[in-house]
């Protein structure tokens, strides 16, 4: 599942391209480029996961015309992106020496899975554990 941030920097990113379609919108590859930089501050956590190439006019350009960007487009690297596969990064610590990585990770994993538990009980139905002193 896709976080919000990516499909909206994604999303800003085709409406960037479709713009240079466009009649009387600049295509200069400086305001480009200082568009895709705002980009990179507002999404700053999601950016570097695109490789992001702009095309432009220089081999075909007039001598005395800027330089147009004709192009923008963008991939989204899965193998980097490792923080979109696992969203979470998790330093596991035991002090029983006798469990594998793999055991600890499925321990840490079942323990997950029983604190979901209880906050759907808690929560999602409303109940109440009672407590009795005696």
């Amino acid at each position: 599942m896709l976080s919000l941030r990516i499909i909206r920097y994604e999303e800003k990113l085709k409406r960037l391209s479709e713009g240079l379609s466009k009649s009387r919108v600049k295509k200069d590859l400086q305001t480009v480029n200082r568009v895709l930089g705002n980009l990179a501050k507002e999404f700053s956590g999601v950016f570097h996961y695109y490789t992001i190439t702009v095309q432009d006019n220089s081999l075909i350009k007039q001598p005395n015309s800027p330089i147009e960007v004709v192009r923008i487009d963008f991939e989204r690297d899965e193998k980097v992106c490792s923080k979109l596969t696992l969203p979470e990064v998790y330093s596991l610590k035991t002090n029983d020496l006798t469990l594998s990585a793999e055991q600890i990770l499925r321990q840490f994993i079942r323990l997950t899975e029983r604190e979901s538990v209880f906050c759907f009980l808690t929560f999602e139905l409303g109940l109440r554990f009672i407590f009795h002193f005696s």
